[in-house]
């Protein structure tokens, strides 16, 4: 909690949205934006009432990276669709 307390005071959001670092979440720090795409970013982020983790994320490491690995055997032709959904799967039914 107190690197989060920390983390989330206004001038190292402002100084992480003035190196477009990151887009911080604290209210105000996107008047310190300077790169035109991440000031745009911050803006459509700002009016957004949903946001999506990526689907790796959400389901955790064990299958997140079963997925991430499939996504890119899968690319490069190494694998098939059914192969890759068979592989996520079993990650899963094992959590």
């Amino acid at each position: 909690m107190d690197f989060l307390k920390f983390f989330s005071q206004a001038k190292y959001a402002d100084d992480a949205a003035a190196t477009a670092a990151y887009i911080p979440v604290v209210k105000g720090s996107e008047a310190a934006f300077t790169d035109p795409l991440f000031k745009r970013l911050a803006a459509d982020l700002a009016t957004t009432t949903y946001h999506q983790n990526y689907f790796d994320q959400d389901l955790g490491p064990a299958v997140g990276r079963v997925i991430n690995d499939a996504s890119v055997e899968v690319a490069a032709g190494e694998m098939t669709p059914e192969a890759a959904a068979a592989a996520i799967q079993e990650a899963a039914d094992q959590q």
